[in-house]
């Protein structure tokens, strides 16, 4: 998110952030990273960190693809074919 703040300028970010197509893919994303640093700063419990982590990870993840066209459809696609092996 920085990055791209950085090339667009923070106010056309946060208008593509929570455009139509993107807006769950952002709270889901924002969201994940309060709770993680909530869990980390509070519990000191380190296989819910992790486990945050990894929900953050895939979470950023969603969200980065969300930029590039297709991309969420044929990970999706994906992910459907490995289940159905």
């Amino acid at each position: 998110m920085g990055a791209t703040g950085f090339l667009m300028g923070p106010y056309r970010q946060c208008q593509n952030m929570f455009a139509q197509g993107r807006i769950v893919a952002t709270c889901v994303f924002l969201i994940s990273i309060v709770v993680t640093l909530i869990v980390a700063l509070t519990t000191h419990n380190i296989v819910a960190v992790i486990i945050m982590l990894i929900i953050q990870f895939f979470a950023g993840l969603w969200y980065t693809l969300s930029y590039i066209p297709g991309a969420r459809m044929m990970v999706t696609s994906c992910c459907k074919v490995q289940a159905g092996l």
